[in-house]
């Protein structure tokens, strides 16, 4: 399995467009968290998501621009593969 950060900025959009973005996300397996390596739980910055899959990076760009695209709103998404994640000061779910 596969790690991939995808970013997201929604062109003209408000904090609703935002909520539209998470529930398109979620259709595809997106997730709004991330897991440490002692299995707690944290929430990601804004418009940022996390899946781990068996896909190529192409997939995950195609499945994040149409949910993008079903929020109504033009987007600029970037894709990130990963071999690790480091953070501090995400909020514990």
């Amino acid at each position: 399995m596969l790690l991939f950060t995808v970013r997201f900025e929604l062109h003209n959009a408000q904090s609703e467009d935002y909520d539209r973005l998470h529930e398109e996300m979620e259709k595809f397996h997106f997730k709004k968290t991330i897991k440490s390596n002692n299995g707690k739980i944290y929430e990601l910055p804004t418009a940022e998501y996390n899946i781990i899959i068996d896909e190529k990076p192409e997939k995950i760009l195609d499945n994040a621009y149409q949910a993008a695209i079903n929020t109504g709103k033009s987007a600029s998404v970037l894709v990130t593969p990963s071999a690790g994640r480091y953070w501090i000061n995400l909020p514990e779910v």
